[in-house]
Formats: structure tokens, sequence, C-alpha cells
């Protein structure tokens, strides 16, 4: 029997944390299935995606659809555990309320000194997890083609900022944003080195974090979009519609030419 070094072979995983639990378990499960050559069953639990870019929905793959993807998730699992290495969960991050938006986990297989260590990546899927990326095998949706106006262009950046809340997605959500560059009295984009601009950032995905733990990752909706010409620019004002314990808002979200697109600037009524 393989040897995991949190005993999940040996003891029950209501003992482990969560989610801590359900990643070690599926790992396991996604090994024992491809040692096993069990490309069907293995491909059940892996995360495939239907269409392109933000609107690819992820769904666990089919055979023959995705024997590609399967088969090379199955040869990487098989090449990093052949000979039965003890392997351990090193550290978990959560992205979104609870999870919600996936986990991304870095084990530690000890075949040797120094041990190696694994990148994986896991979305919920229904009642449980898809393995998404493991190690090299990433889960790449097709590019989508450009944003067919400036309307389009801030929902997708609204939903990328959605998705980066977790603690390591600070300075790719900060390239998002709008802040101000007080000597040469224009907007830019925010760079996370800068303090101030670090902290208006976090200021933003704090409040956009609180939002999303409050509705929940599908309690929201785009509902509208318009344009004011302000002194500094053209704001692009795009209106969130949300239910917050059964009450209906509105909530808004500005943006501003910043570089070479729109960015971030403002939250109107934003719950806190």
């Amino acid at each position: 029997m393989r040897r995991v070094l949190l005993l999940l072979a040996v003891s029950s995983s209501a003992a482990l944390a969560q989610p801590e639990a359900e990643v070690t378990a599926a790992l396991a499960h996604a090994i024992a299935q491809a040692e096993a050559g069990e490309a069907e069953a293995l491909a059940s639990h892996l995360a495939c995606l239907s269409g392109a870019g933000d609107a690819a929905v992820v769904r666990p793959c089919l055979v023959p659809v995705d024997s590609v993807r399967v088969a090379a998730v199955a040869a990487h699992l098989r090449a990093t555990y052949t000979g039965d290495p003890p392997w351990v969960l090193d550290w978990l991050r959560s992205s979104g309320p609870q999870g919600a938006l996936g986990h991304q986990a870095q084990v530690k297989v000890r075949d040797g000194e120094p041990p190696t260590t694994v990148e994986y990546r896991f979305v919920p899927h229904g009642d449980g997890l898809l393995l998404a990326d493991a190690g090299p095998v990433r889960l790449s949706p097709p590019q989508s083609p450009p944003p067919a106006s400036d309307e389009e262009a801030v929902q997708r950046t609204m939903e990328a900022l959605f998705r980066l809340t977790g603690p390591d997605d600070g300075a790719e959500a900060a390239a998002l944003m709008a802040c101000p560059d007080r000597e040469a009295m224009t907007i830019r984009r925010c760079d996370p080195a800068d303090p101030a601009d670090r902290v208006r950032a976090e200021e933003f995905r704090a409040r956009i974090g609180a939002f999303l733990g409050r509705v929940g990752p599908t309690g929201w909706g785009f509902t509208g979009y318009r344009t004011k010409a302000e002194r500094e620019g053209t704001w692009h004002v795009l209106a969130i519609g949300y239910v917050d314990r059964g009450v209906r808002g509105t909530a808004y979200a500005a943006f501003i030419e910043a570089g070479d697109g729109l960015a971030l600037g403002d939250l109107a009524e934003w719950t806190d």
C-alpha cells in the first residue's frame, strides 16, 4: 500500500483538517488510477475545459476526447511516484472564500535527498475536486479573442480580480488596478513594489474579498455599463448586481485608462 506521510492510507481522512484531507485524498486517488492504467477512471477526476478564455467552463475530462491530456497527467504521476516513494502535502493555499476558486498545493516526494517538490492545482466541481495542474502538465484554456468593446474589456478585468483574492495574488491583481503618479500628474497601473500602490491595491482586494465572502462566488452578475468623462479621463463604470443575505443591491466598479488599457480605479457603494 502506498505510503503517504499524512497517514491517509491508514487513518480516516476525517482526522485531517479540511481542505487538506480532500486534496490529499484526491491526489492519492489519481496516483492509484494512473499506476493501474485506468484512463477513464483517471479522466473523471481531471479538469478539462469547454470553451475559450474567460468563458471556458471546467468539466471532468472524457476519453477519448481528452486522451492527450489524460495521458500526459498519467505519465507525470507514474514517473513521479514510481517505486512507491512516500510523499507529504508540504503546503496548501486556497483562492476565494473557503477555497471556492481552487487550491494550490505543493507536495514533497521523498525519492532521494533532497526530496523532489511538485506543485498541483485543484478546482472544485460538484461535491469534490478535479486535478487541474499536475507538475508541468497545466490546464490552459484556448485563448479567447480580444474584447469586442470596452464594456467586455472591463467585465473580463473584473472577473479576473474576483479570482485574484488569494494570499499570493497581490502582484497580479495590482497590475489590473490604477494608481496616481503624483510626480507626472497622470494615472498609471499600480506597482506592487511601491508601498503606497501596494496599500491601495490591497485595500481594493480586501473589499473585493469581503464582497465575495458575503454574496458567494455566484451571487453576483453584471447588470449595466456606462461611461462618464471627467478631468482625469473617461471612467468606464460597471454595475454589479448582487444578493446579500436576501437583500438585492448594486455595486459599482469604475475603470480608467492606465498605461496600455483600462484598470480598476474606484469601487463605489461596495458592501463592507
